[in-house]
């Protein structure tokens, strides 16, 4: 077998463009799971195997259906749901609370840390009052316009990709050992 060097600065590169593009909890969990594979290793144990594809190869952006336009559709029962958990783990993990109006709030630097520097330009859309920071409203009205503009599919779509890399996070988090 062909061995491989990586020097420091090519190591250090590595990760910064992966927090830049994926975010700082995902850093932290390949770390992480690097780390626990190493004391595996050490053991002369068995390797840790886990799903960290979702996490470094979805795309906020990605273009993955063709626009259906629906002006008249709305999310249903299941869509809602889903959005009102993800929102609720996103403030769980990083959110923040508005205290003049009690109502809990994600930041720039919350959604970064958690799905990579790709999903900055779709915050920015979200946040509609641009007072940096996006509301459950805000989030809500978000994924609607998303439904009307590339139908139905497309806004599940995209639901479920956030939903495979929070349970990703979720559970290799867990494995490795790491609190929220």
């Amino acid at each position: 077998m062909a061995t491989v060097q990586v020097s420091l600065q090519e190591f250090g590169d590595f990760f910064r463009q992966l927090k830049h593009h994926r975010g700082a909890t995902v850093v932290a969990v390949v770390l992480a799971y690097l780390e626990a594979n190493v004391d595996r290793m050490l053991q002369d144990d068995e390797l840790l195997s886990l799903p960290l594809a979702s996490l470094l190869y979805e795309d906020w952006q990605a273009d993955e259906l063709d626009p259906v336009t629906s002006p008249e559709a709305e999310l249903d029962a299941e869509q809602m749901e889903d959005l009102y958990e993800l929102f609720r783990m996103m403030v769980a993990a990083k959110g923040t609370v508005d205290q003049e109006q009690g109502m809990r709030l994600v930041t720039p630097a919350h959604v970064a840390e958690l799905y990579g520097a790709g999903a900055n330009s779709i915050f920015h859309r979200m946040d509609v009052d641009q007072d940096g920071a996006v509301s459950m409203m805000e989030w809500l009205q978000f994924f609607a316009t998303m439904c009307q503009e590339r139908g139905h599919q497309a806004t599940t779509y995209k639901i479920k990709q956030l939903q495979r890399v929070a349970t990703s996070l979720q559970m290799t988090k867990q494995m490795v050992g790491i609190e929220d």
